[in-house]
């Protein structure tokens, strides 16, 4: 790595501020009030863990729209999500449970479950007939990445997943995971606010070369971008286009002619909890103009190359956000929204957006409250 390389990733680093939490009594105010919270949990897949995080036999617990969600890998390989407590007495599987095989044992009376979710055995003999079984959440892995599927009322999966994005000219991806005041729809916005790309990231220029295509689950964003200056490299300009699939995942393409490299990237929000949602970047590059040079030493020039490049572009990804970070931190959701036409087609993506909630007359938790009661009241920041 040459030293403006070095230079670059450590003034990245340094710019990435930490998400810790202090601030305002805005940033607390949907744990306190759960109820007023404006949007209720969408419907779609989202990312709970990284494929690569679970090993055979290994069992974990992730958060997902308010609830534990238990996770475990096989010694075949096979990864399940599960619901976290045992049916028999109530034994919360996250703590302490194992892999037999291809079942999942818990910890308190070692009775087995299978694949599907039946009881296959116990230190007793056969399981009471009357026992149930384990719910199974629909589960996808792909591009190291593992998805389970939300729905309301525990709906089935609504659409599938688009194909993976990356192939084996593409490096392993670099990824980032960290914890926000945030929902899905707020991050959703944030890649058709055109405005904001120059006003809050410096970006030189931000064209949208072509309409956003609203079709069913998925919304595509044709956008070009001229983007500040790097060192060595100077001003750089990238064709990006962007899918949303449902409010959970944003796959993006950027082509970078000037370099040769092509990059693949995920931003991914999770909602955790009422307000909350846990937020995974990756990024992922391939080598498209070096062509020229002899086959048996391409790959010991791209490899390296391609993984730098994921690094840096991920990085830069991760400082760009850093910015939003503490504006969705303490930001309310606005409804309606005084749009101007500088912004990008907010307005058309919140439309879209509706078919992923739910109706009206749900749960008060999840039904949240009318938009005109949900914002917190004005605060003066701590210390101010």
């Amino acid at each position: 790595m040459s030293l403006s390389h070095r230079r670059l990733v450590r003034h990245l680093r340094r710019a990435v501020p930490r998400s810790d939490g202090s601030g305002t009594g805005l940033l607390h105010y949907y744990d306190e009030h759960p109820e007023k919270v404006p949007l209720p949990y969408p419907s779609g897949w989202f990312v709970i863990a990284w494929s690569d995080e679970l090993k055979p036999g290994q069992v974990t617990t992730r958060r997902l729209c308010g609830e534990d969600v238990v996770l475990y890998r096989t010694h075949g390989g096979t990864l399940h999500a599960v619901a976290p407590y045992c049916p028999h007495l109530g034994t919360h599987l996250g703590s302490g449970a194992t892999v037999c095989d291809e079942q999942i044992v818990c910890p308190f009376h070692r009775y087995r479950f299978g694949p599907d979710g039946t009881c296959v055995a116990t230190p007793g003999g056969p399981p009471p007939p009357s026992l149930g079984s384990l719910r199974h959440y629909p589960l996808r892995e792909q591009d190291g990445t593992v998805y389970l599927w939300y729905g309301h009322d525990n709906s089935p999966p609504g659409w599938e997943l688009p194909h993976p994005v990356t192939g084996p000219q593409f490096c392993r991806p670099v990824r980032w995971t960290g914890d926000l005041r945030t929902h899905p729809q707020q991050t959703a916005e944030n890649s058709v606010d055109y405005a904001h790309f120059s006003a809050l990231h410096g970006f030189v220029e931000v064209t949208e070369t072509a309409p956003v295509e609203f079709k069913g689950p998925t919304a595509h964003v044709h956008l070009r971008f001229s983007l500040r200056r790097f060192p060595v490299l100077g001003v750089l300009t990238a064709e990006s286009g962007a899918d949303l699939i449902g409010l959970g995942i944003i796959l993006f393409k950027v082509e970078i002619p000037k370099v040769g490299i092509q990059g693949r990237g995920w931003a991914l929000t999770t909602p955790v909890g009422p307000w909350r949602a846990r937020i995974g970047l990756a990024f992922s590059c391939a080598a498209t103009g070096f062509r020229w040079l002899p086959a048996p030493v391409r790959p010991l020039i791209t490899a390296p190359l391609t993984r730098l490049a994921a690094r840096l572009f991920q990085l830069i990804l991760k400082r760009d956000l850093s910015n939003d970070f503490p504006i969705w931190n303490h930001m309310r959701y606005q409804e309606p929204p005084r749009l101007t036409r500088y912004d990008g087609p907010i307005g058309q993506l919140r439309r879209w957006a509706r078919q992923f909630y739910p109706p009206t007359g749900e749960t008060e938790q999840q039904r949240g409250s009318d938009p005109a009661d949900a914002n917190p009241p004005e605060q003066t920041p701590e210390g101010a």
